[in-house]
This record gives structure tokens, C-alpha cells and sequence, in this order.
């Protein structure tokens, strides 16, 4: 959802600007998405905005928008990590 997106981006800008203004690494955890499992840090919006453009990129190769090679068959593969990658079979983790 846009809205959500959209304050996760306020919400790690906004703690990046405070680190920066109290002379911290800008870097650091910020908290739960959902409060429970699924953390947070000041880089998490441009993380995702990084992982869901490599996957657009890999449709439009796959789909043949990007200048490949013709005799190919049409694929893509984007390596990212999604949340929950870290989850076992017994406990959910971030």
C-alpha cells in the first residue's frame, strides 16, 4: 500500500536526520514494521526501493524491454533478500 510505503520513507528519513544532528553513523535500528518481528533501520526504504527495482528490471529483460541477446529465450533473476529470509522452521525473525 502506497500509504505505508510512503511512511516507512518518513520514518527512516526522519531517524536518519536525528542520528545526523546528534553526530551518530546515520545508519541504526529504528524499530518494528509490524511490532513483532520484522525490524527496521534508517536504510530499510531504500533497501526496498533497490530490491523491487531489480525485480522490474528482470521482468522487462524476461519480457524483452531491455536490449538483449535475440537468440536467448526470454529470463530474469533478481538476487534479493525478502523480509523474513532470516525466519526457521520454529521462530519468524526479520
Amino acid at each position: 500500500e502506497p500509504s505505508h510505503v510512503a511512511s516507512i520513507q518518513k520514518r527512516c528519513d526522519a531517524s536518519r536526520q536525528k542520528r545526523a544532528e546528534e553526530g551518530k553513523d546515520q545508519l541504526g535500528w529504528i524499530g518494528y514494521i509490524d511490532g513483532s518481528d520484522t525490524y527496521m533501520t534508517t536504510e530499510s526504504h531504500n533497501v526496498g526501493v533497490r530490491a523491487a527495482g531489480a525485480w522490474i528490471r528482470a521482468v522487462d529483460a524476461a519480457l524483452g524491454s531491455l536490449e538483449v541477446e535475440k537468440s536467448t529465450k526470454p529470463i530474469g533473476m533478481a538476487l534479493t533478500r525478502p523480509p523474513g529470509h532470516h525466519a526457521t522452521y520454529a521462530s519468524s525473525n526479520g
